[in-house]
C-alpha cells in the first residue's frame, strides 16, 4: 500500500485585520486539492507542522488578555473560521477520501489548540471525521517531525502541563516568549505592519532607525518590568514565570540578537535530535526557514512559511510556498523531499 505524508508550517491564519498575515487562501486550497488529485491510489497524512493559526498576535475583542481561558481560545478559533472558510472548505474536502488524514502539531502561535474544545470544534468543522488528530509532534516509522518551539528558550512549554489555574480559572501556561509577544511586539507589528514581514526579522531593525528606535524602548521595559520587577512582585502568576537559565545560555552562546533565526536554528536541529535519537529523518518549521540539513548522519528538512514574508536578499521578493514529502511503500519509506510550489 502506497502512503504519502506531506507537511506544511507556519501558515498564521488570523482573523482578516492587520495583524493577519496570511492571504494565500485560494493558493492553500489549491495545493491541498492538488495533493489529493494527484495521488489518487494513495493514503495522504497532512501534517499541519504548528502557527497554523495565529492566535498569539489576534486581539481578543480589542485588547490582549495575559490569562487565556477555553472560552477566548475558542472565540479566536471562531474568528479564523470565519475570515478564512476557503481554506475549511479545502480541509473538509481532503478528508472526504476515507483514508485520508490531518495531523495538527501544536505550535508556539496556537498553543490554544490544547483546548480540547478547540479539538472538538475543528473536527465538527470538518465533517466530525476521525481522522483528525492533535500533538506536539507527528512520528512514523523513523519520521520526526515537531514545530519547533519545545527547543527555543522564549517559547519551551511543558507538554505534559500545558495548562495552569489562576484564581480559579484554567490558562493557557504561556511561555515567556508569548507574552512578550502580546505585551510588546504586537504593538511593534501595529506600527509597522509591512516591516515586520521582511525576512530576516533582524534585519528590519538594522535598516529603519524609527524600529530601531522602538526596539531599544520595548527592550528596556522587558528587562525592567519583565525579567527584574513583576516575577517577583507577581510570583503568584504563573505567566509570569521566566526560564533564567535557558536565556541567560542563549544570550552567551548566541548573543542578544535574539530575533536573528539563523542563529536559532542549530540549537533548535541539535536539541531535537538529541531528545528524539532514534530517528533518521526530521522535519521542523517554526524559524521560517527553507533548507535540507545533514547532522549527525539525520536527515532534516526545515520547511518555510506559508504566511506573507518577503526576502530582504532577494529584492524583497515574496518568499515561495514549501513542503516536505515523505512516501511509504507498505510502511517502509522509499523517498523524502523538501520542495517549494
Amino acid at each position: 500500500m502506497k502512503e504519502k505524508t506531506i507537511i506544511i508550517s507556519d501558515i498564521e491564519m488570523g482573523r482578516g485585520d492587520i495583524m493577519d498575515d496570511f492571504t494565500s487562501d485560494t493558493e492553500l486550497a489549491g495545493f491541498m486539492n492538488k495533493i489529493v488529485k494527484d495521488n489518487p491510489d494513495a493514503s495522504l497524512t497532512l501534517v499541519l507542522n504548528g502557527d497554523i493559526f495565529d492566535f498569539l498576535k489576534m486581539a481578543y475583542k480589542g485588547a490582549y488578555p495575559r490569562h487565556i481561558t477555553a472560552e477566548i481560545s475558542l472565540w479566536k478559533l471562531n474568528e479564523v473560521m470565519r475570515c478564512h472558510p476557503t481554506v475549511f472548505t479545502a480541509l473538509k474536502k481532503f478528508l472526504e477520501k476515507g483514508n485520508n488524514k490531518i495531523h495538527f502539531v501544536i505550535g508556539n502561535h496556537d498553543a490554544d489548540l490544547v483546548w480540547p474544545a478547540l479539538q472538538e470544534t475543528i473536527k465538527k468543522s470538518l465533517g466530525n471525521n476521525k481522522n483528525i488528530c492533535f500533538d506536539f509532534w507527528y512520528r512514523q516509522n523513523g519520521v520526526h517531525v515537531e514545530h519547533g518551539h519545545l527547543h527555543d528558550p522564549f517559547f519551551q512549554i511543558r507538554t505534559t502541563s500545558p495548562l495552569s489555574r489562576y484564581r480559579g480559572k484554567i490558562i493557557l501556561n504561556t511561555p515567556f516568549g508569548a507574552n512578550i509577544c502580546s505585551s510588546y511586539l504586537v504593538d511593534l507589528k501595529r506600527k509597522f505592519p509591512h516591516e515586520e514581514k521582511i525576512f530576516p526579522k533582524h534585519l528590519i531593525f538594522k535598516t529603519n532607525p524609527d524600529i530601531k528606535k522602538f526596539k531599544k524602548q520595548i527592550t528596556k521595559k522587558i528587562i525592567v518590568r519583565d525579567l527584574l520587577i513583576n516575577p517577583f512582585l507577581k510570583f503568584y502568576d504563573p505567566t509570569r514565570h521566566v526560564p533564567y537559565k535557558s536565556l541567560i545560555g542563549h544570550v552567551l552562546r548566541y548573543g542578544t540578537e535574539v530575533l536573528d533565526d539563523q542563529k536559532l536554528l542549530p540549537r533548535l536541529l541539535r536539541n531535537m535530535v538529541k531528545k528524539h535519537p532514534q530517528n533518521n529523518v526530521y522535519v521542523i518549521g517554526h524559524a521560517h526557514l527553507f533548507g535540507k540539513h545533514n547532522y549527525k548522519n539525520r536527515l532534516i528538512f526545515c520547511t518555510d512559511t506559508w504566511r506573507d514574508e518577503y526576502d530582504a536578499a532577494n529584492n524583497m521578493q515574496r518568499k515561495p510556498k514549501s513542503y516536505a514529502e515523505i512516501t511509504w511503500h507498505n510502511g517502509k519509506m522509499t523517498s523524502a523531499e523538501l520542495k517549494t510550489l
